[in-house]
C-alpha cells in the first residue's frame, strides 16, 4: 500500500534552497583539540595526585596505628579519631 502525499506529515513542506554548511577551519579544530588534550592531562594529573594523597593518608594512618600499639593508651584514641 503506497502512502499518499496527504498521509505524510511534511510532504508538502517547501524548504527551498539549503545554505551550504560553513567550512570547518582546521585551526579552530586544532585549537579545540589542544584544549581537550590539555584538560584531559590536567584531569589525569589530578587523579594521580589524589591517588598519591590517598596512599599517603593510608600510610600515615597505618603508622599512627602502629605507634599506638607501643605508646600510652591515653592518647591513642584521640590520634586515631582526629579529623583532618
Amino acid at each position: 500500500m503506497a502512502l499518499s502525499s496527504s498521509s505524510a506529515p511534511h510532504s508538502n513542506l517547501n524548504l527551498g534552497p539549503q545554505p551550504r554548511p560553513a567550512a570547518i577551519d582546521q585551526n579552530v579544530i586544532a585549537h579545540k583539540d589542544a584544549q581537550i588534550t590539555a584538560a584531559m592531562m590536567d584531569f589525569s594529573n589530578l587523579a594521580i595526585r589524589l591517588n598519591a594523597r590517598e596512599n599517603e593518608n593510608e600510610a600515615l594512618k597505618a603508622k599512627v596505628e602502629l605507634m599506638c600499639r607501643f605508646e600510652e593508651p591515653s592518647w591513642n584514641h584521640s590520634l586515631l579519631t582526629r579529623e583532618k
